[in-house]
Order: structure tokens, then C-alpha cells, then sequence
């Protein structure tokens, strides 16, 4: 009960001045529920906390790769034209999960989509554990207590004023997306990561160095749900030492937490492909598969140019994985348990 409270407190006191942060995190769970709906036989999901891991995920990817999309092609990246594209993903999130029920007419969808609604809460009532949730409340006021440090105090680092940030001031006062890749000296990654920094500035109406990194804590807090989310699936009984292992990692992560560093971004879309690799899926759902590990890449691909060599390496455990699967369902748990191991 104290636990709670203190999160209560917590929650309370970095929402406050993060409401920008809170807007965006709002959006991303819109944007991605239709995507999620739509592939969720191809993601970790089993129960109400997963299921927002997993649309949140999505969303997030849905998002930044519409504006990347729409500023390549000359749009520009304003605080109107992100209200515009906003509007865009959600609308589309809406339409898409309208459509991933069969069912004729709005009144049947809309009541198959509260039913699946209702089953997926009782489910998750039923399903409750005071070790397991606990667990989960543990690592959720971990980042909690991150972000309020991260509100508190500033910690800037190399990354911060020569690549990222640099790139995110000057989409923020041009209004568009750069054209040349050189930005500072040997910089020639994609803008798909400042993109963060240009949201709350944009909301603030000036650059927030300080605040930017609170996206770097989201993907580090994504990626913990994905495999927190995974371990629910495979082996609930784990969950409280998968929390402490979690807490291991990101504690001893905390430097590159706290900064607007890419790192946590990478490791976000790796675990993404890794967990939806191994993720049981029937054989007529690889379509849905296939979508989310193509996206991850692309992710991956897309926040570091040299990920280019890390995207080629997955490609080949991808086609291991899936040959040995078809060779021999038995090695494949192996590989299973190795592709996991890297």
C-alpha cells in the first residue's frame, strides 16, 4: 500500500511538468491499438498489461515513421502539421481496428470490440498475482523515480550538443527535415530519433534539452514491458526474477538512461524482434509476424546508419530460426532458447 502511494506521488509530481510527454505517450497508445488488434497474434499479448505494452509499442512506430514518411517528401514538421498528423495516425488507428472485425455494420463491431474488451479485463482479473504485480509495480516505480530525477536535474553528454539534438534545433527552426545528412562532422544518421526532441519542443515553443530524454526512458521502459510481457507467456512463475534482472540491467544502464542518448532506442527494437521472433504464432498468422519483425528492423535501421550491419545479422537468425523450425520442430525450441540468449 506505502508502494503505492509513493507511485501515486510520483505519478502526481512528474505530470505536472511533463504534460507534453504525456500528450505524446496518450497518442502512441491511440495510434497503436488498431495496429495492435490487428497483429496481435503476433505479439506477447496475455492480459490488459501486456496488451498496452504492445500498442504502445506500435504506436509509437506508427507515429515516428508517418512524420519521417511525410517530411522526406517535403511536408513540413511544424506544431500544426504534427497536430495534423496526429489526427492522421488515429483516424487511421480507428479505421484499422473497425476493420480487423469481420462483422458487418458499426453497432455489431463496435459491440465485438467491447466484448473482447471485457473478456480481455476478466481474463486479467482472474489471472491476478500479488507477487507478479508487485513485481511489475516495482519496476514501474523504478521508472517513475528516473523520471522525476530525469525533471529534476539535467545530464548533458557528448550525444546531446554534436548529433541529436543539433538535428532536432534545426528541424525545430526550419520547420522541415533536413536535405543534407552532415549536419556535424561524419553525421549521417536519419532524423528518425531527434524527431522526439522536435515534439516537445514544438509543444513548448522552444528546444528542452533537459526534458527530451524522458523518450530515451520510454524505450528502455518499453523494452522492460516487452520481456516482462514475454515472461507472462512463457513462464509466468519467473516474472519476480525477470523483475530483478530488468532492474540489474537498467540500473547498471542509468547513465545513458538519464540522456538523449539512441542506445536504449536500439536496444528497444531488438528486443521487439527477438520477442516476436520466438512468440508462438499459428502458421496462418506469419503474414501478421512478418509485419512486426519488418517494422522493428526498419526501426532498428532506421535510428543509426551502422544498424544497417545489426539489421543484416538479424535478417539471417530470422531465416535460421524459421528453417529450423520447418526442419525440425524439436532443434528449434534450441535455437529458440539461443535466439533469445543473443
Amino acid at each position: 500500500m506505502v508502494l503505492a502511494l509513493a507511485c501515486v506521488r510520483l505519478v502526481y509530481e512528474v505530470t505536472a511538468s511533463m504534460r507534453a510527454f504525456l500528450y505524446y505517450l496518450f497518442l502512441f497508445l491511440l495510434a497503436g491499438i488498431g495496429p495492435g488488434v490487428s497483429l496481435r497474434s503476433a505479439l506477447p499479448i496475455r492480459g490488459l498489461f501486456s496488451a498496452l505494452i504492445c500498442f504502445e509499442c506500435l504506436g509509437l512506430l506508427f507515429f515516428n515513421f508517418t512524420v519521417l514518411s511525410f517530411g522526406h517528401l517535403g511536408f513540413p514538421v511544424t506544431g500544426g502539421a504534427l497536430k495534423l498528423y496526429s489526427l492522421g495516425v488515429v483516424v487511421a488507428s480507428i479505421i484499422t481496428l473497425f476493420a480487423a472485425y469481420p462483422t458487418e455494420g458499426i453497432s455489431r463491431k463496435v459491440s465485438a470490440i467491447w466484448r473482447d474488451l471485457i473478456g480481455e479485463i476478466t481474463r486479467s482479473l482472474a489471472g491476478f498475482n500479488w507477487i507478479n504485480s508487485l513485481s511489475a509495480l516495482i519496476l514501474i516505480a523504478y521508472f517513475l523515480i528516473l523520471a522525476q530525477v530525469n525533471r529534476t536535474h539535467f545530464f548533458p553528454a557528448w550525444d546531446h550538443f554534436t548529433y541529436w539534438l543539433v538535428d532536432a534545433k534545426e528541424i525545430f527552426l526550419s520547420g522541415h527535415l533536413r536535405t543534407d545528412g552532415r549536419i556535424s562532422n561524419m553525421f549521417s544518421n536519419s532524423s528518425y530519433y531527434p524527431l522526439h526532441a522536435v515534439y516537445l519542443a514544438d509543444w513548448w515553443g522552444y528546444p528542452v534539452e533537459q526534458v527530451a530524454s524522458c523518450f530515451t526512458l520510454l524505450y528502455a521502459a518499453l523494452a522492460s514491458g516487452l520481456v516482462l510481457s514475454a515472461a507472462t507467456v512463457i513462464a509466468p512463475s519467473l516474472i519476480p526474477g525477470v523483475v530483478c534482472g530488468l532492474l540489474a540491467v537498467n540500473f547498471s544502464l542509468s547513465g545513458y538512461l538519464l540522456t538523449f542518448y539512441a542506445d536504449p532506442a536500439n536496444s528497444f527494437f531488438v528486443t521487439l524482434f527477438f520477442i516476436c521472433l520466438i512468440n508462438p504464432i499459428p502458421q496462418e498468422r506469419l503474414a501478421q509476424r512478418f509485419c512486426v519483425l519488418s517494422a522493428s528492423l526498419i526501426g532498428l535501421s532506421l535510428v543509426k546508419s551502422t544498424n544497417i550491419y545489426y539489421m543484416a545479422l538479424a535478417v539471417i537468425i530470422w531465416l535460421l530460426y524459421d528453417f529450423s523450425r520447418r526442419v525440425n520442430p524439436i532443434k528449434s525450441i534450441s535455437f529458440r532458447g539461443m535466439t533469445g540468449f543473443i
